[in-house]
């Protein structure tokens, strides 16, 4: 017997499911061993009538229930294998984050980082500490280096985007500053960042020659 995942997409699951003729045939037979004990049929003693005869006669009934309870039990065995295996990597998932949150929060308090513990008062610059953490495993001494491997890290996401570097530094320069000049709390909404970025870039000598519109297709 087996079941093979056909389709896999949000909430929507498909099976195949392959059965073969001896499995169902020795469940069949199964079956009516269990039930010869009971069965009478005229001029057979009670639990005497031969199987042949009686697979003869119920064979059709009792192969749709064999057939039935062989998809319910291989499903529910694929379902409780790929559960273990899921609850597995979750598990695993779980058991790394949490050693990595206490290695950064050993990081942060560590007596020899008096300046890094500071930035712990902040929300914001706890993320830059968590970000730089997460991405090369250690925190540096000085908060000025700190800085420079949060902003080369966030460089190499905004790289993703198709920017050059010199794009890049075109546009974070001036976006940095508004935000911190017109948000508290370093948070901006997406319509705006779009909006900005494409102004910055339209600004470029570059980028005049193909116009604001295309500036905004390539954010």
């Amino acid at each position: 017997m087996q079941v093979t995942e056909t389709l896999n997409e949000g909430l929507k699951r498909g099976y195949k499911i392959v059965v073969t003729a001896a499995e169902l045939d020795e469940k069949v037979m199964d079956k009516l061993k269990e039930a010869q004990p009971n069965v009478e049929l005229k001029g057979f003693r009670k639990g005497k009538v031969p199987l042949p005869l009686l697979k003869k006669q119920f064979g059709s009934q009792v192969l749709g229930e064999a057939m039935q309870e062989s998809v319910d039990g291989a499903m529910s065995s694929h379902f409780e294998s790929t559960q273990s295996s899921e609850i597995g990597r979750f598990t695993s998932s779980e058991d790394i984050a949490i050693k990595e949150s206490e290695a950064l929060k050993a990081a942060i308090y560590d007596p020899e980082r008096p300046r890094i513990r500071e930035l712990a008062s902040n929300p914001l610059l706890v993320t830059i500490l968590g970000l730089v953490f997460h991405s090369q495993g250690s925190l540096p001494q000085q908060r000025a280096e700190l800085y420079q491997r949060a902003m080369d890290i966030l460089i190499e996401d905004w790289r993703k985007t198709g920017l050059s570097s010199a794009e890049l530094s075109l546009v974070l320069s001036p976006l940095a500053a508004h935000i911190h000049q017109n948000y508290a709390t370093g948070l901006i909404q997406h319509k705006e960042l779009k909006e900005l970025v494409a102004k910055y870039l339209s600004e470029s000598p570059s980028f005049q020659r193909i116009g604001r519109a295309s500036c905004r297709e390539r954010v």
